[in-house]
């Protein structure tokens, strides 16, 4: 555990950003699942949301930069947009 703590791409690591990051959005915590689908395999994708928020996630299952379509909603209304993991909008 040691060397985890130091090495900032360690999966220690990156299982606590990803706790922070589910204490700072409830929808994450607490909000209800829907499956989406998308143009790749290699890609798992879903939208966690409440009655305020909507997070899409979207996970890349291979060892490589992959691209998907993903289908959500049309009647959906979205304003923002952020990345979760490094704040860019």
């Amino acid at each position: 555990v040691e060397e985890q703590q130091k090495d900032p791409n360690s999966l220690f690591n990156h299982y606590k950003e990803m706790i922070g990051l589910k204490k700072l959005n409830p929808a994450l915590a607490f909000g209800k699942y829907q499956a989406t689908e998308n143009s790749n395999d290699k890609i798992f994708s879903f939208l966690r949301y409440t009655n305020t928020e909507k997070i899409l996630v979207v996970v890349n299952l291979s060892n490589s930069a992959e691209q998907a379509r993903i289908q959500i909603s049309p009647a959906e209304k979205y304003n923002t947009a952020k990345n979760l993991l490094n704040g860019e909008t």
